[in-house]
């Protein structure tokens, strides 16, 4: 089983700070198949967390909507950010509900 990780953050920079960690559980062989029932997705708090952020980047994330409503990247930075720390740990922990470790995954 492999995993696909993905990082929103708040600019390029090695340094940008994480706004939301996302998770996939894939095949990649045969065909390739993405395992629905087994995603992550955690928003971090902004405040929460070090790093660099960019003007422009917050700017367009604020900006963002989704038909009448705020975008769902401002609705769980809003609604459900936790703290950097509980996120990685629950990272860390989100293969266990599966039966696999890290050392059993490919990344």
């Amino acid at each position: 089983m492999d995993v696909m990780i993905d990082l929103e953050t708040l600019g390029t920079r090695p340094d940008a700070k994480i706004l939301q960690i996302g998770a996939v559980f894939f095949e990649a062989k045969p065909r390739g198949k993405i395992l629905n029932d087994k995603t992550f997705n955690k928003y971090c708090k902004i405040q929460d967390n070090l790093g660099s952020a960019d003007h422009d980047t917050l700017a367009f994330w604020l900006k963002q909507v989704a038909g009448n409503k705020a975008h769902p990247m401002v609705l769980g930075l809003v609604e459900k950010a936790e703290l950097m720390n509980d996120v990685l740990a629950d990272l860390l922990a989100w293969p266990l509900q599966f039966g696999v470790t890290w050392g059993e995954v490919d990344t």
